[in-house]
């Protein structure tokens, strides 16, 4: 998604002319199909659903390539900031699950009477 908004754009002096933007948005979503094959998924509508993770699917790039550049890019940008949130939220929760599992761990010491660990932690400051 990126580099299509860079085609559209103009990154470093890269800007595709009409004619190209078809031909370079359909290679980019078939790279981007490429690398979501190599990984496993129980069915073809859950790879499906995580390459239209925020509602368009890729084919919608393919399908309005010819449409302005400049809606294609603000579009292009809002889908981006959305997985961009996604994802950091994402890893804020898969780095919560260690941090809840040792925080249960020293609360399970404190309880059975080891309170060395967990003044430790505490007071490691």
């Amino acid at each position: 998604m990126i580099n299509i908004r860079r085609g559209l754009c103009g990154y470093k002096h890269v800007y595709w002319s009409a004619e190209d933007r078809q031909r370079n948005i359909t290679s980019l979503v078939h790279r981007w199909r490429d690398v979501v094959d190599r990984f496993t998924f129980e069915t073809e509508e859950d790879k499906l659903n995580i390459m239209s993770w925020t509602g368009k699917s890729p084919n919608f790039w393919i399908e309005n390539a010819d449409e302005d550049p400049s809606s294609l890019a603000d579009l292009l940008s809002d889908e981006i900031s959305y997985l961009h949130q996604a994802i950091s939220g994402r890893k804020r929760s898969e780095f919560r699950r260690p941090i809840s599992y040792y925080c249960k761990l020293r609360e399970k010491s404190f309880r059975e009477g080891k309170i060395g660990p967990a003044i430790r932690v505490v007071s490691y400051f």
